[in-house]
């Protein structure tokens, strides 16, 4: 026995350190894949890049010409092709997305689904959506047309999306699988983010703005949704272990949970719609926020079906008779056994480390249940 534990506690510590090691491996070679690929922009600038842990990114801050400047490469990951942005750091009077418009933008404001801004420039409004809770900011600012001149020539040189908000602006350009961004690609969007910058800091400053930013709306979105997933998992396995009951089946779960289930969806769905309406791009969240709510819903409140059945069960304890169906050995059911009750399979139920005969007699203590699903106390066979 103490032969096999060893053997068994080696080759876990092996798995580890071969896994460690290989990882370790992984990190370094897309690390230095991260850092030549702005060698070139590196050696022109004199900066040494850092790297972003979490996306392997390598990231510079200098300036060029005595204009500052900030640049990331993300490099590619699965699908993903490799991402170049140049940040020109200034202040903005507002905070926005500016990206082309695609067929979902479109069908949604035929529904009136999304929120567009309406710049006076028809040819604009039908090429690029504007993602932002600046709407009254926005507006004023995209009626310049030398505003929506600056932006349109951004994308005319082909980037994915420009952010404008309080801390700069950013240009991110998607980069071909093997391509490896130059010097002159940092000085050319640096060149377009300039206008861009200038348009926004002459913009006057509107009201403030009328809906959460992207990150502080998709944090208070997620919050409860979380809540109800733990609290929802938390009580599914407290219920299934401590108060399990005889004859599981999912049906009582959605019989008894479903009104209250679709009670919790219709008040996130109200307080997701209340949070989204003030965005332009309410049709991006909002979608994503009621398909998620819908599982956590049904998770939060039939997960603890069992649990509150068994916990607030304050009737009298009963003993029926049955018989050992079967033991389970091995697998998920390892120690445990199935009784037949009436003709019909009980739960897989812990049992003693001495062995059911199958077919041997045995009494199980259950209980109603608050919620009428009779669940198992105890059991024990008709020798003890």
């Amino acid at each position: 026995m103490h032969t096999i534990l060893v053997t068994v506690l080696a080759i876990t510590a092996l798995i580890l350190v071969v896994t460690v090691v290989v990882t370790v491996i992984i990190f370094r070679v897309m690390a230095g894949r991260s850092r030549d690929a702005v060698a070139a922009i590196s050696q022109k600038t004199g900066e040494k890049p850092a790297l972003r842990l979490s996306t392997l990114a390598a990231r510079m801050a200098g300036k060029m010409d005595g204009v500052p400047f900030q640049c990331e490469y993300t490099p590619p990951i699965k699908q993903a092709p490799p991402m170049f942005a140049v940040t020109l750091p200034g202040k903005a009077s507002w905070a926005a997305t500016v990206r082309l418009k695609n067929g979902w933008d479109r069908f949604c404001e035929k529904i009136s689904l999304a929120r567009p801004i309406r710049s006076g420039d028809p040819g604009f409004d039908s090429r690029f959506f504007v993602d932002t809770a600046d709407v009254r900011a926005l507006s004023a600012a995209l009626s310049s047309a030398d505003t929506r001149m600056a932006v349109a020539a951004c994308f005319d040189v082909g980037i994915k999306r420009l952010k404008i908000n309080p801390d700069g602006v950013t240009l991110v350009r998607v980069l071909g699988r093997e391509q490896k961004p130059e010097y002159s690609d940092l000085q050319n969007l640096l060149a377009l983010a300039g206008p861009v910058a200038a348009a926004a800091r002459r913009s006057p400053v509107g009201t403030a703005p009328e809906g959460l930013s992207e990150r502080s709306l998709g944090f208070v979105l997620a919050v409860p949704l979380a809540i109800a997933i733990v609290g929802g998992t938390i009580g599914l396995a407290v219920g299934l272990n401590v108060y399990r009951p005889l004859f599981p089946s999912f049906f009582p779960m959605l019989d008894i949970g479903l009104p209250y289930a679709i009670a919790g969806f219709l008040g996130y769905a109200a307080f997701a719609w209340a949070l989204t309406r003030p965005r332009t791009n309410r049709h991006v969240f909002l979608p994503v926020a009621l398909f998620c709510g819908i599982l956590a819903a049904g998770l939060g409140v039939s997960g603890p079906v069992y649990f509150i059945n068994g916990f607030y069960d304050a009737s009298p304890a009963r003993e029926i008779a049955a018989t050992v169906e079967r033991n389970c050995t091995g697998g998920k059911g390892a120690k445990t056994v199935v009784f037949n009750v009436e003709g019909t399979e009980s739960a897989a139920l812990p049992r003693p480390r001495s062995c059911c005969r199958v077919g041997e007699p045995v009494r199980i203590v259950v209980k109603k249940g608050r919620m009428d699903i009779t669940w198992v106390a105890s059991w024990k066979t008709t020798k003890e």
